[in-house]
């Protein structure tokens, strides 16, 4: 119970976090608030990152499947909550540098700030990105879910952080009314000449 409590402590903490980044304005916030804040939760927000947001396809529809079937098991609940712990450890498993910032937003989209090496050339990242979106995406299918991947761009400070997050939901708003399967939609793949 001890570490149940813990751990639902930490979640939110980083959740308020994220939504502290996502609201994020030089003018009027407190920078260096932000980074304390940062910090004791175990996270330097100085490095540059890159915001990925996972929306699992139609995962009401496969819960309320789930409770549909609830007479053929004994708590349809604890198979959800589960399955929701299954699928973020899949997504902390392929982010998986202790710098990686990843928070569930609602029952079926996550958000993740993912640290750059500061050892890969700008010309890599699109590619490198991509490659572990699409290998988050092959193990989410293992367990019999779908997900589309927004992808932001590089957030060097606090405020190009905030805009990759804007952006990754952008890529994926326009992504998917672009095309109605799931896919990985990247925002500079969007962006017009």
């Amino acid at each position: 119970e001890i570490v149940n409590k813990s751990s639902l402590l930490r979640e939110r903490a980083l959740q308020s976090l994220v939504q502290e980044i996502a609201a994020f304005d030089h003018d009027q916030s407190d920078e260096m608030l932000l980074l304390t804040r940062g910090r004791e939760l175990g996270y330097d927000l100085k490095p540059p990152r890159i915001t990925f947001v996972i929306d699992l396809f139609q995962f009401n529809h496969i819960t309320s499947e789930i409770h549909h079937q609830a007479l053929k098991m004994d708590s349809p609940e604890i198979y959800i909550q589960s399955l929701k712990i299954n699928i973020e450890s899949k997504i902390k498993s392929i982010f998986s540098n202790n710098q990686d910032i990843t928070v569930s937003l609602g029952s079926d989209k996550y958000v993740v700030f993912h640290m750059l090496d500061g050892e890969i050339d700008d010309e890599d990242i699109p590619e490198m990105i991509k490659k572990k979106c699409k290998l988050l995406i092959a193990v989410l299918k293992e367990l019999g879910i779908d997900a589309s991947i927004g992808i932001g761009t590089i957030g060097s400070n606090l405020t190009a952080l905030n805009e990759s997050y804007h952006a990754a939901w952008r890529a994926l708003r326009i992504g998917k009314k672009m095309t109605n399967h799931p896919d990985i939609f990247y925002i500079k793949d969007f962006i017009l000449e």
